[in-house]
């Protein structure tokens, strides 16, 4: 119980500042743009004074938000962690902030999803919750570990399960299940994922762009908002075909299995 009394804190890994950083710059210059474009483009009203109060206020509804959220990935870098000391847990991110004790845990539910798994603890009068994937998969391994170690197994819900699709291949690097995809097939399927994903957010970026870029270049407001219009459906909806998907057949009996295997493979915290 010494290693498990050492003060332990995890932070969320550096790609997810890069990744606030870098979308926070690109919402900033689209609605930049959004902007510098109002100013140029003809009021719509004849005779009108002033920017282009439509296209001011589409920058504005469609990235807004964009940006917002890009400032809360940035700030949550900085204030989102887990710190573990003993039997004393706090959890702080954007939208909560707790300190409780392991014996104040009333049951701790392990679930798969969304990426990466996620933690629910009950605790009395309040829930906590924790996202295991903005963590490195160190970071990932060693929280599964100790909360695993130190709450009692007959407050853990869902554990089998979460074992089998998030512990097991986290930690060994394959799902205990012959009919599942092979690892190496679902890291590259996972790849494949995120290259549509930025390919998602690039054609539907220039399908919102299209429409005041083709009012400026003369092209009538109709024309100009159908284009607009149809780039944007087909990147958001035109790449879901090309999705990936793992093809897998989960029993019990693998789920028992990987509980199986983490108990003869674990190693104790801090090793």
């Amino acid at each position: 119980m010494n290693e498990l009394s050492e003060a332990r804190t995890f932070r969320l890994k550096k790609s997810i500042l890069y990744q606030g950083i870098g979308f926070t710059l690109f919402f900033a210059v689209v609605i930049g743009l959004y902007v510098a474009l109002a100013f140029f483009l003809q009021p719509a009203a004849a005779g009108a004074q002033g920017p282009n109060v439509s296209v001011l206020v589409l920058g504005s509804i469609v990235f807004g938000p964009m940006l917002i959220g890009s400032l809360c990935l940035w700030r949550a870098y900085y204030v989102e962690q887990l710190s573990i000391r003993g039997s004393l847990v706090s959890l702080r991110s954007l939208t909560q902030n707790h300190q409780f004790d392991l014996s104040e845990i009333q049951s701790l539910v392990w679930s798969p999803y969304p990426r990466g798994g996620s933690l629910r603890f009950q605790l009395p009068g309040a829930k906590a919750r924790l996202s295991l994937h903005g963590y490195s998969v160190e970071d990932r391994q060693e929280i599964i570990a100790l909360l695993h170690t130190l709450v009692p197994d007959t407050q853990q819900e869902n554990w089998p399960r979460f074992c089998h699709r998030v512990a097991i291949p986290l930690r060994d690097g394959y799902f205990p299940n012959v009919e599942a995809a092979p690892w190496e097939q679902t890291q590259r399927e996972q790849k494949r994922r995120q290259r549509i994903r930025a390919m998602v957010l690039t054609v539907s970026s220039c399908g919102l762009l299209l429409t005041p870029i083709l009012l400026q270049l003369g092209v009538d407001k109709l024309t100009a908002m159908i284009t607009g219009m149809a780039v944007l459906l087909v990147g958001v909806f035109g790449f879901i075909p090309f999705l990936p998907r793992v093809k897998t057949n989960w029993t019990e009996a693998d789920e028992q299995l990987a509980v199986q295997l983490w108990d003869e493979g674990e190693l104790p915290p801090g090793e």
